[in-house]
């Protein structure tokens, strides 16, 4: 059973960004930049907090350390992303991990700096105040309740608006009839996983489900956390139903959340559990049984749309959790691992490229290596070089183009090598070696591009450095000359 974040050490913290951070190759004319992202710093007692804390234009980001959040507790997170964007030609790119914290009382408090280990230096972020109050911040709840900065975006539910045919006697409580027994039989939340068993890499979807034949109000209180996994949301709309089988039984079903989760280590790891909040109507049955023909059908109406008189409901609150679930992570094995693996989980392929297949010593080439294929793409990270003699390499430029919403995710990576030659010739670049695991064929493959010859021509002499340098010569013999 993994443990809760806080008591997480810290050298797991080390293992889990050294998985991550493959994901920020940038270049290095930017300046690195870490930060909080914190939307609201004013809270109600029972809003939710969301906090990032994003590292910009960094090529190797060693770890990242969030501080203690005491006076709060974690109910979604570690969420990792990472991205990037183009602005006029300038490239800038980020890492970040995300938390949802639940306050535990009122009050001011500090949540202290997060350190990061950043091309061997640490650096923190500014600490951050937050007040807590005894009222709800519409900005953080969002309306009717709902709170929009939560992991469970939308998640109060009204539900359901109109009953149907098969569900008129669940509404209805009769003399005699146990009313726990009734909610629990017709309303509950479960965990829905794809597979209980997986490898390191290997992605299981998650989804957590509230299962309904009754009228109620339902809230999500405590959101599970995937500690251990690099999580990606999948889309789904919580207010959208579904009719389910269960146990042999129709049920209306709302999908509070769905991931995908992709494991960062071995081990039997516990998901969580969902809890929700339930405030549940019944339609007493004396009420209902003075009700015939149409006026049994505006009785129902009136039901749904909460008019009924007070003396004809009874109204029961239910806390309702679904039922932690183990996950069995499977090592990758160790015995036939490439010298070249980096920790590709899937099914790829690799080519390779050059912008310009003849330049001069005065130009910069760039060698494109691009990589496609489904598994955990996004920490697929940039591949070593062997450049020959008289070329010299720069900071490695990426881009991505991925689709996040599908199982496992699918897309590209594109990774851009600038360089320069210092003489002229011609020049073979060697092939460029890949190697991922097949978790279908649960085995190591390893791709190679071909190698690719560039014609190098001397230039006039004018690289951007020699530039500097005779300008800098130049203006020193205008000085003497004065």
């Amino acid at each position: 059973m993994m443990r809760p974040l806080q008591s997480f050490p810290s050298a797991l913290w080390f293992l889990f960004f050294i998985a991550t951070a493959v994901c920020c190759q940038t270049t290095s004319y930017a300046q690195i930049k870490f930060s909080t992202i914190c939307p609201e710093k004013t809270i109600g007692e029972n809003d939710y907090l969301q906090i990032e804390f994003r590292v910009e234009n960094a090529s190797n980001v060693e770890n990242i350390s969030p501080p203690s959040f005491s006076h709060f507790d974690v109910v979604g997170g570690p969420n990792q992303q990472s991205g990037m964007s183009s602005i006029n030609g300038k490239i800038d790119q980020y890492i970040s991990v995300s938390f949802y914290l639940k306050p535990r009382t009122t009050g001011n408090f500090t949540i202290a700096s997060a350190r990061a280990r950043i091309h061997g230096k640490d650096y923190f972020t500014n600490p951050l105040t937050i007040k807590v109050t005894n009222a709800s911040n519409p900005a953080a709840s969002g309306t009717g309740g709902n709170n929009s900065l939560s992991p469970f975006s939308g998640f109060g539910l009204n539900l359901p608006t109109e009953p149907t045919i098969h569900q008129y006697d669940d509404y209805i409580l009769k003399k005699g009839e146990n009313v726990n027994e009734k909610v629990h039989k017709n309303l509950f939340v479960r965990l829905d996983l794809n597979k209980t068993n997986c490898f390191v890499g290997e992605p299981i979807v998650a989804s957590y489900k509230l299962y309904t034949r009754l009228r109620s109000e339902s809230m999500v209180t405590e959101a599970p956390s995937f500690n251990g996994f690099s999580v990606s949301d999948l889309d789904v709309n919580s207010n959208a139903v579904q009719t389910e089988k269960f146990n042999g039984r129709e049920y209306n079903v709302y999908t509070l959340r769905k991931v995908q989760l992709y494991p960062l280590q071995p081990g039997t790891i516990t998901l969580d559990p969902v809890v929700t909040d339930n405030d549940i109507t019944f339609l007493r049955s004396e009420y209902a049984g003075n009700q015939k023909g149409d006026m049994f059908f505006d009785m129902l109406q009136d039901f749904a749309n909460s008019n009924s008189p007070d003396n004809a409901v009874i109204k029961q609150h239910v806390t309702l959790k679904s039922k932690a679930t183990m996950v069995t992570v499977y090592p990758l094995p160790d015995s036939v691992k490439p010298v070249d693996f980096k920790g590709a989980v899937g099914n790829f392929t690799i080519s390779s490229s050059l912008d310009r297949k003849s330049i001069t010593t005065d130009d910069m080439g760039n060698l494109r290596i691009n990589i496609t294929g489904e598994g955990n793409i996004q920490l697929v990270n940039a591949l070593k070089i062997e450049w020959p003699a008289n070329i010299e390499g720069y900071d490695t430029k990426v881009s991505d183009d991925v689709d996040k919403f599908s199982v496992p995710m699918k897309g590209n990576k594109t990774f851009i090598y600038p360089f320069t030659v210092s003489s002229p010739g011609t020049y073979t670049i060697p092939e460029v070696s890949f190697s991922y695991f097949d978790p279908v064929e649960k085995s190591y493959k390893t791709l190679h591009t071909q190698p690719v010859e560039i014609n190098v021509k001397k230039g006039k002499g004018y690289t951007e450095g020699t530039y500097v340098k005779n300008a800098k010569e130049k203006d020193r013999g205008q000085e003497t000359a004065f």
